[in-house]
């Protein structure tokens, strides 16, 4: 009830009817203003064309004539005050021919003067004709009474503003009438909204709305309402179930990831059995055969141990959402083989082929190498589950994009295969391969399950593909960052480079350096490349080894002489090795900053470093 309180028509006045009175103020006081300076220019412009006309006529020499053209533009034109002839030796100052916007709306007179020039023959005793020269005789004076025009285009437009004015009040008028109306509602309508939010709206609540020729729409508003009413509370009481059912449904889920838990206690403790049984045999007092097998096997339980116990710890962290985002630097090609390394000894028991294929350069890669390690070791150990001959590959490619790198890793195996109807289950935490098979902890695909839920934590995409009887093929794709790029980027911000090379086949050198955040122009003509330079102060010049040491040195002292208060670095991208001692001192003596061998054709994040340094 609160809001109940408020003063309606208050508020309209001052948020809408005050706003729209003043804005047609402003409109129209700027529209008067903008009419009356175009109109009295206009009419400025016109008095010169008829000063023009008359300083033409009195160079006629016939005082009737222009006696007769003065009448006629004083009885034609009230607002000018005078038309006078100045004798060139006259002392009198005229006005300006310009104008200023305050003169025109406030001044009270404005003069304009036109120059009278007449020919006057020149005989001369040669036998050459008579020559005709211009001489300025004086001024022609118009002034214009300001207050008479604008007097006047007042009474031009009076007309026309006041039915503006009269249709404008109009329909304002209509407007706050509507207005106040519909304020009228709005108390009554407060208390129809507190009756809706409190469900206790009824069929009589039209009633108050007091205005008769609109109480029909409230009727049938109030009506929809009421229909609406029964919608809304039988979609609370559907949501309701909806909620039992799920929380019945995480209730089970609870009780599966216990399961899950327990699954995994149990392969820890296989896995420790597998200890104690390799310890058992180190108990002989001699090496033999068996304590190697015994130290294997000790190895083997070990590394399974490790991995179901980072298995249950990931598990537990995603579950209660306290799994974080820790990214490091990495080689794809070392977390590979690391985890390669790992497997390695199952697959030898199984007589498997564990191999690997990278169809990449090593990059440095910055992303959560740990749980990518997890992922893999997970698609790895499921593949080593499932397959009883053949081999295991993992395949590694990396496609570059604008500013990141998609590496896919796929895990391909020649194991049993998945049928058709079952290949979107097997992410799930209890999926078994054979569901005929009851209680069988080798059976299911717990290491899937977690794979997939680290996947969506770190923004990857694991799908899978398989023929049943033949194989299955992992794929996990994944965005991250080049971490050679990412450390070089802004290293040289705002700096101003340019290239010299013949061929310009530099695209690559060039957009290196703009991702590192400098502004780089190419150049193969030397003439140009001066000429950019005069114009605009570049902060180095990087010269590629194609450019020969005397056209270096002939560059540089002509880039010195023109230089006046901004020095550019320039650098010789060659190796000093071909280069004598005595053309090197020529090369500085010219001006040349640094002669540099270690700059590669494509740059690198080292060369982007090194130029870092040089303009730092």
């Amino acid at each position: 009830m609160a809001m109940m309180s408020l003063n309606y028509r208050l508020l309209a006045r001052r948020f809408i009817i005050l706003p729209l009175v003043t804005l047609w103020l402003t409109f129209s006081f700027i529209y008067v203003v903008a009419d009356i300076v175009i109109y009295l220019r206009g009419q400025i412009n016109h008095a010169k064309m008829v000063n023009t006309l008359l300083a033409q006529t009195v160079t006629s020499n016939n005082s009737t004539t222009i006696a007769n053209q003065v009448k006629f533009t004083l009885a034609n034109a009230p607002a000018y005050e005078s038309v006078i002839f100045f004798p060139v030796n006259a002392t009198t100052q005229f006005s300006t021919d310009k104008v200023s916007t305050s003169t025109l709306l406030f001044g009270q007179y404005f003069g304009i003067s036109e120059p009278v020039v007449a020919q006057i023959s020149n005989n001369k005793t040669t036998a050459a004709s008579t020559n005709n020269v211009n001489q300025l005789i004086g001024y022609i004076n118009i002034t214009i009474n300001l207050s008479t025009l604008r007097k006047q285009w007042l009474r031009e437009n009076l007309p026309i503003f006041s039915i503006l004015l009269i249709i404008w009040v109009t329909i304002l008028v209509l407007v706050v009438r509507r207005l106040q109306s519909l304020i009228q509602y709005l108390p009554n309508l407060e208390s129809l909204s507190e009756r809706i939010l409190s469900n206790q709206l009824r069929p009589t609540d039209y009633q108050l709305v007091p205005k008769a020729d609109d109480r029909w729409l409230v009727e049938q508003a109030i009506s929809h309402l009421l229909s609406r009413q029964k919608l809304l509370l039988g979609q609370i009481e559907q949501l309701n179930q909806q909620q039992q059912q799920l929380s019945e449904d995480k209730f089970q889920q609870t009780q599966q990831f216990s399961s899950l838990q327990n699954t995994l206690t149990h392969e820890f403790k296989r896995a420790v059995n597998r200890i104690e049984s390799g310890l058992q045999l180190l108990q002989h007092h001699y090496i033999s055969n068996e304590q190697k097998d015994a130290i294997e096997m000790i190895n083997l339980g070990t590394d399974d141990l490790n991995t179901k116990l980072n298995q249950i710890i990931q598990l537990t962290r995603i579950e209660k959402g306290q799994t974080t985002i820790t990214r490091r630097q990495f080689s794809p090609t070392r977390l590979i083989s690391d985890v390669l390394e790992q497997y390695q000894p199952f697959t030898d028991v199984k007589d498997l082929q564990l191999r690997s294929k990278v169809y990449h350069a090593d990059y440095i890669l910055e992303g959560d190498a740990a749980k990518i390690k997890l992922i893999l070791s997970s698609l790895i150990e499921n593949a080593i589950k499932f397959t009883h001959t053949g081999s295991i590959d993992v395949n590694s490619k990396l496609q570059h994009l604008e500013s990141h790198i998609r590496w896919t890793l796929q895990v391909t195996d020649t194991g049993i295969g998945i049928k058709p109807n079952e290949l979107e289950q097997i992410f799930e935490p209890f999926f078994q391969v054979d569901p005929n098979i009851k209680h069988s902890l080798n059976n299911q695909t717990v290491g899937l399950f977690i794979a997939k839920k680290l996947s969506e934590l770190i923004g990857a995409e694991l799908t899978a593909e398989s023929k049943f009887g033949e194989g299955s093929t992992f794929t996990l794709s994944l965005v991250l960052s080049d971490w050679k790029q990412h450390y070089g980027r802004h290293l040289l911000s705002d700096k101003r480079l340019v290239i010299w090379q013949p061929s310009l086949n530099i695209t690559t050198a060039i957009k290196l350096l703009r991702d590192a955040g400098a502004q780089v122009e190419g150049f193969n003509d030397l003439e140009v490349l001066l000429e950019q330079l005069r114009q605009q102060a570049m902060d180095m010049v990087i010269i590629c080894p194609r450019i020969t040491p005397e056209q270096v040195q002939s560059f540089a002292k002509t880039l010195r002489q023109q230089e006046t208060n901004h020095r550019t670095l320039i650098l010789y991208n060659q190796s000093p090795r071909h280069l004598t001692q005595g053309v090197i001192e020529k090369l500085s003596m010219s001006g040349v900053d640094y002669i540099e061998s270690r700059l590669s054709p494509d740059m690198s994040v080292t060369d982007i470093q090194q130029l870092a340094e040089y303009l730092n």
